[in-house]
């Protein structure tokens, strides 16, 4: 069992102590906003000496339809949270909104007893300035389109020196066998069923860091070039162009056995070796929103398991298409892979 207390907890899991911040976050306000309604902050579980910057606010409102988005910056690669409420509420009214557009993109909507919620992501490639968000409603069964403007800033991504050698997956002669072709595919075919599944929402009220330390290897979106070469047979290499890849989340340090806690609440719905991810978990947070953790010595839980934010899931390793240990975790929201450090600072509420 893991044990809490706010500010410089010490928290005993599996008989590791782990030292955490868990604190309610903020959020920051431009001169433009108005005051959000009163609401419960998210509680988030943080390693010592890591803050994240308090969410910015944008708010919009057509007549008594109001909507509120949070987000760290409202920059490219960034999760937002909206909420979409009616202010003053008026039962009789039967406010509904239907649907919810970003950049062109729909975005799922969850109802709540105040209102709706949602989680979207900017796509890394968005292009950066005024960006459409249409909000379509009803009130009292007339319906009703509002587009907003949300501006959109640029992220400078890293493009660190030098390149990667990964081994026989750098040689170009390099042929996996039949046997690894066959699990190659298996993998594949998993992935695309769990990354195609549409389960309901199961965020709660709290989030959690992914480690008990804050240290990042190699930040998210970052473009790294990979060796590309061919060995004689005195082992010369001859190099080739290298190879430019998209790093999708983010890699943590962290030493083999050390512990890996889920971000949010939600269902385990992979949680087995593959070919390049190795011991690999995949956590379903409902409406499309996954998180998802490579490279694990080993696992803490098990496919269909229920978690909650901050729970240890399993522990860090170099399994996999991994040079070194490390902790690698991606966050997807529909289909588009953000900072998933990003969703942090979001006071999200039930």
């Amino acid at each position: 069992m893991r044990k809490s207390a706010l500010s410089a907890a010490g928290i005993i899991c599996c008989g590791v102590l782990l030292l955490f911040n868990e604190i309610s976050l903020g959020r920051s306000r431009t001169d433009q906003e108005s005051t959000p309604p009163a609401r419960h902050f998210a509680e988030v579980k943080l390693p010592l000496g890591y803050r994240p910057p308090a969410a910015q606010c944008r708010q919009f409102k057509d007549g008594d339809m109001h909507v509120d988005l949070f987000a760290g910056r409202f920059a490219q690669g960034m999760t937002v949270y909206a909420e979409v409420y009616q202010d003053p509420p008026a039962k009789e009214s039967a406010f509904n909104a239907r649907k919810m557009y970003f950049d062109g993109r729909e975005i799922t909507l969850s109802k709540r007893n105040w209102g709706y919620r949602a989680l979207f992501g900017i796509h890394p490639e968005t292009v950066p300035g005024k960006r459409s968000l249409l909000i379509v409603y009803s009130v009292g069964g007339e319906s009703r389109a509002k587009d907003f403007t949300v501006d959109v800033a640029k992220t400078d991504y890293q493009y660190p020196p030098g390149a990667l050698d990964l081994g026989r997956y750098s040689d170009v002669d390099y042929r996996p066998t039949a046997e690894e072709m066959a699990f190659i595919q298996k993998c594949s075919v998993k992935k695309n069923l769990v990354f195609g599944r549409t389960g309901p929402d199961l965020l709660g009220q709290s989030l959690s860091h992914p480690r008990d330390s804050h240290y990042v290897t190699s930040s998210f979106w970052s473009k790294r070039n990979i060796m590309q070469y061919r060995k004689n047979r005195k082992g010369k290499k001859t190099r080739f162009k290298d190879k430019v890849n998209v790093h999708r989340g983010i890699d943590l340090r962290g030493k083999s056995g050390e512990p890996v806690f889920s971000m949010a609440d939600g269902k385990v719905v992979l949680a087995e070796p593959m070919y390049y991810e190795g011991n690999f978990i995949v956590i379903d947070h409902g409406n499309r929103i996954f998180s998802y953790f490579m490279h694990l010595s080993s696992f803490a839980v098990k496919e269909g398991d229920m978690v909650k934010a901050g729970q240890r899931i399993g522990s860090v390793g170099s399994t996999g298409l991994s040079t070194a240990a490390h902790l690698h975790v991606s966050l997807m929201i529909q289909d588009v892979n953000v900072d998933p450090l990003s969703m942090l600072m979001l006071p999200v509420r039930n």
